[in-house]
């Protein structure tokens, strides 16, 4: 932001500048005067009385990161990371995918022949996070077979076929990096922009970026945090019913609060509202699995601290504020946890999004809840 708005103070001063008007005791600049390389600083080069204002290279080659991968972009290190900064506009287009044993391909839609395949391989096929690609040209035409190899006729419907399949079946290194295809080629909305180092990918599949670098490898954003990738490696990693993560984590601070049938847990979100979840155990005995509920934070100061009798009777437990409104407002969630059983306590707290569900970690206990989009969570 300090940047842009340098740039902004430099573009305003020299059209100021330009703008000037000669008096008639300055001459004119001679006409066969040589124009300045454009590597050259901003300066003003004097005339004959006058000023000839030279604009830099920076502003008429500067190329913004669209805002879509912005935040990859910085996370991965801005300008002074690995990929550098944007050589070209993003483009905004339809693209196909397709999954294989031990990676993937991305078929990239330019704007002249020839289109791109990317072939990703996965470093961990469990993780699929991280890995190397290489790129090759889309040679499929009209008229050539939809097959290109028995081997890919032998796994249909999958194949791979058309263009994947005209790379998978021709190059045995690909062959053999990404194994067979296990599922079919979709085609869904897309994106890509270039940089000095490299090039991003977007795909509306988990609404994912793929960063892949010039020195041949590539990485998925967002990642799983670090709070929660043991977690959900042992619950399968890509292949979970969580699937990959939508969002990256998010460190804030929560609270949570126990009651006879289970507990109460308040995500701060970036952006109103905030969330609260209650969380049922299965049994009394069973205190690490169960049913939840998400709820938006509809509590405000100037609203009573206790929401119904019931919870003011339960003084000073409650349930008090956000988790009271709740609890006294939703008969299932009164009846489900029973009543509070300590007070609520307000611990240092992480979240991330995924495409099957949530996980939720807690400084309380260092333990991270898993919950489920079918209504289920797990510790």
């Amino acid at each position: 932001m300090h940047n842009k708005h340098m740039l902004i103070a430099t573009i305003a001063t020299v059209t100021c500048l330009l703008l000037v008007v000669s008096t008639s005791a300055q001459p004119s600049v001679p006409t066969d005067a040589s124009p300045p390389s454009f590597n050259a600083p901003l300066a003003q080069e004097p005339g004959a009385g006058g000023h000839t204002v030279y604009l830099p290279l920076l502003l008429k080659s500067y190329i913004p990161v669209a805002a879509r991968y912005k935040e990859a972009w910085k996370a991965l290190g801005a300008s002074a990371g690995a990929l550098g900064n944007a050589i070209a506009a993003d483009v905004e287009s339809i693209h196909s995918e397709q999954r294989f044993e031990q990676g993937m391909m991305y078929w990239r839609d330019n704007a002249t022949e020839p289109d791109y395949i990317y072939v990703l391989y996965y470093e961990d096929p469990e993780d699929q996070q991280s890995g190397t690609w290489e790129r090759h040209d889309d040679e499929w035409e009209e008229g050539m077979p939809v097959y290109s190899c028995s081997e890919a006729e032998d796994n249909r419907p999958f194949g791979p076929k058309l263009g994947f399949g005209l790379v998978w079946c021709t190059d045995t290194d690909v062959r053999t990096g990404l194994g067979n295809a296990i599922e079919a080629e979709i085609y869904l909305d897309g994106g890509y922009q270039d940089f000095a180092g490299g090039t991003m990918l977007w795909s509306a599949r988990g609404d994912v970026i793929y960063a892949l670098f010039d020195d041949g490898t590539w990485q998925r954003y967002p990642d799983v945090g670090n709070r929660f990738l043991s977690m959900w490696l042992a619950l399968g990693g890509a292949n979970s019913d969580l699937g990959f993560p939508t969002e990256a984590a998010v460190e804030a601070p929560h609270s949570a609060q126990k009651f006879e049938g289970g507990w109460m847990y308040w995500r701060d979100n970036a952006t109103e509202p905030d969330y609260i979840y209650a969380l049922e155990y299965q049994s009394a005995e069973e205190q690490h699995t169960g049913t939840w509920s998400q709820h938006d934070d509809e509590w405000e100061e100037g609203m009573p601290i206790y929401s119904c009798s019931e919870a003011e009777d339960n003084r000073p437990l409650g349930p008090k504020l956000g988790f009271g409104l709740v609890w006294c407002t939703d008969t299932d969630v009164r009846t489900g946890l029973g009543n509070a059983i300590e007070e609520e306590h307000y611990y240092d707290g992480a979240y991330q999004d995924f495409e099957g569900g949530t996980m939720l970690w807690s400084a309380r206990d260092d333990a991270v809840t898993v919950l489920y989009d079918d209504g289920t969570w797990e510790q």
